[in-house]
């Protein structure tokens, strides 16, 4: 009983620090949001662990470019993700 819990609790800090992002362009982190053409991405946040509080440190202005490229491939950049800039 004591072992599955164990694995319980490991599988869930696991899944609270993943990656919220796909890739990552310059000093933003971005989602597909396409990956047909016309490949789309919006501007997203770094991870999803809900008490990390500061995706983006340091940053006090951001330029959103209208293109990035990733893989090969330029998405635009269509649009902003909920709580991409949150605290």
């Amino acid at each position: 009983m004591k072992q599955k819990l164990f694995f319980l609790i490991l599988a869930l800090t696991t899944f609270i620090t993943a990656q919220a992002y796909d890739f990552q362009y310059g000093d933003l982190f971005y989602n597909i949001t396409s990956d047909n053409e016309p490949y789309t991405v919006e501007v997203t946040y770094e991870n999803d662990n809900y008490w990390y509080d500061g995706s983006y440190p340091g940053l006090t202005t951001v330029e959103i470019p209208e293109t990035v490229e990733n893989g090969g491939k330029t998405y635009s950049v269509t649009s902003i993700g909920s709580y991409a800039f949150e605290y």
